[in-house]
């Protein structure tokens, strides 16, 4: 394993250098953002719109809310559970302070490019020099601890994320994304944990044939099936047939990865199918929808066999709904456990909606209980329970005249048994390009209210981009909280300075020091991270 991402690494980083790509690249995706390869070296800038392509036209919109030199974090307009890492993204429309300096030749080619992305016809992103997209880095983390049980921890972490499109001429796709961990601790901490210790994770490693318009495609290796989102990590095959423009069927099978278990004689066998359907386009009116069946089997013996549903249906980037539902099939000894053969065992929805450009909002429910599996069929009754635990969430994102950004959040959540709910909040105000260019200033603060504890966090942030290349950071926050028992609050704070220097347009080195002090810790922390993005 160590030996895997020393090469992977060696062999990504030779060849960053020569790989240049026309359109821009979903790099990473957050809750809230998804970030790009490109940034205001390459002629990008706050408040610049641009859409993401699929492959019946435009997936969703993007506005630019930060940039540095060779990378842009955007907020989503639309539905953000359709885009994915990889994913193609085109300028529609630059801000005025950028357009201005761009020749009048470019401005065309940008048009005419949005105008094609924007017809209900299929689109094609026009190729890229190099079918190769990715990042990989070396992160170095340790913890010095200034308190009496001395917990001092370093962390070295090698990350990649790889996808070569079009392998051989054709509609073939290598996807890797892994990270490599060893942990070194000063001591023993307790029992099962080791003062040394490698925590490897795979992710994905698959080989993918992905042609809208064949009549098969097939996807093998460690995947994870987009179309039954319950199935969770698979090392094994989905073969999906397209019976029409409009429908879709697909079968699976395969080994849930051993990583997902602490004992590793627990081997998890998985299997199942699904059916799709879709109509409209991106641009206009969605629907998709897709219902499969699974099972899952432990040398022989039932684990667990459900039906899950999800889909969405959204109207461009008007508003939209997405869910995704479980239901569990009992039979044999998981009827006996549960005492009924059907039960609905987790649902989540989400919907959102745009008044107008500047507002989103959002509100989200979701459930889950427990249900009986092979690992917990011989569980007591009273420490299983049914323990439902159901919550909501309500946001709203707002862009304000003069580059100010704001965000604010309530959530809801009650767990079985609990005699009260817990409530959250948030808020957070950010403001692009404060006072000087380049200067981004931010606060956030954060609560919850719960039957046994209470707390709340407040954090403020400053940045500054120099040279279109470098950019320096610094931060303060408090985290508090406070038992049902406890007489006063416990309290800690921190204060971080962080830099990071796009070397080039592929590498990029990053450093982070931060202080931390209060009543339940003391010392100091140190990351650094080198990398190359291709």
């Amino acid at each position: 394993m160590k030996v895997f991402f020393i090469l992977l690494i060696f062999f990504a980083c030779a060849g960053a250098g020569e790989l240049a790509a026309e359109d821009f690249t979903v790099r990473y995706l957050s809750a809230e953002n998804v970030y790009l390869d490109g940034g205001e070296a390459d002629g990008l800038g706050v408040g610049a719109k641009l859409v993401v392509l699929g492959i019946s036209g435009v997936k969703a919109e993007l506005e630019i809310v930060y940039v540095a030199a060779h990378s842009a974090s955007c907020k989503v307009i639309g539905d953000p559970s359709v885009i994915q890492v990889g994913d193609k993204v085109r300028l529609k429309e630059l801000p005025p302070s950028v357009e201005a300096n761009i020749p009048d030749t470019i401005q065309a080619e940008t048009r005419t490019d949005t105008v094609a992305a924007q017809s209900s016809a299929p689109v094609k992103p026009k190729q890229a020099a190099a079918p190769i997209a990715g990042s990989v880095s070396m992160i170095f983390y340790h913890w010095n601890d200034n308190t009496e049980p001395n917990l001092d921890f370093t962390q070295t972490t090698a990350r990649l994320s790889l996808k070569a499109r079009r392998l051989w001429g054709r509609e073939i796709t290598f996807t890797v994304r892994g990270r490599g961990r060893f942990d070194k601790r000063v001591r023993d901490y307790r029992a099962g944990i080791e003062r040394e210790d490698w925590q490897n994770r795979i992710w994905e490693f698959s080989l993918a044939y992905e042609e809208p318009t064949a009549p098969f495609n097939l996807y093998a290796g460690r995947i994870l099936p987009r179309r039954a989102g319950g199935v969770g990590y698979l090392d094994g095959l989905i073969v999906e047939g397209l019976l029409s423009e409009k429908y879709r069927v697909g079968a699976f099978g395969g080994s849930a990865p051993d990583w997902m278990y602490d004992d590793r004689r627990y081997t998890l066998m998985k299997g199942g199918g699904y059916f799709s359907f879709s109509a409209g386009t991106y641009d206009r009116l969605f629907f998709d929808q897709s219902i499969g069946l699974v099972g899952e089997y432990h040398s022989g013996e039932t684990n667990r066999e459900f039906l899950v549903l999800q889909g969405r249906l959204n109207k461009a980037s008007s508003w939209g709904l997405y869910h995704t539902a479980e239901f569990d099939i009992n039979r044999g000894w998981r009827k006996e456990r549960a005492g009924g053969s059907f039960e609905l065992s987790n649902i989540f929805l989400n919907w959102w909606v745009r008044p107008n450009e500047r507002l989103r909002l959002s509100l989200s429910y979701d459930n889950r209980t427990n249900y009986w599996t092979y690992d917990t069929r011989t569980t007591v009754d009273s420490l299983f329970d049914d323990n439902l635990r159901q919550g909501a969430r309500f946001q709203t994102d707002l862009s304000l005249p003069g580059q100010f950004y704001s965000s604010g959040s309530f959530g809801y959540r009650k767990r079985e048994g609990d005699p009260d709910p817990t409530w959250s909040y948030s808020t957070q105000l950010r403001k692009a390009n404060a006072f000087i260019r380049g200067l981004s200033l931010s606060a956030q603060y954060a609560g919850f209210d719960g039957p046994a504890n209470r707390g709340y966090n407040y954090s403020v942030r400053g940045s500054r981009l120099f040279g279109n290349r470098y950019t320096f950071g610094v931060g303060y926050g408090s985290y508090a909280y406070r038992a049902t028992k406890m007489p006063d609050y416990r309290t800690n704070k921190w204060v971080e300075v962080t830099g990071q220097a796009d070397i080039s347009r592929h590498y990029w080195l990053g450093l982070m020091f931060q202080t931390d002090s209060g009543d339940d810790i003391q010392g100091y922390r140190v990351q650094s991270e080198i990398g190359c993005r291709f």
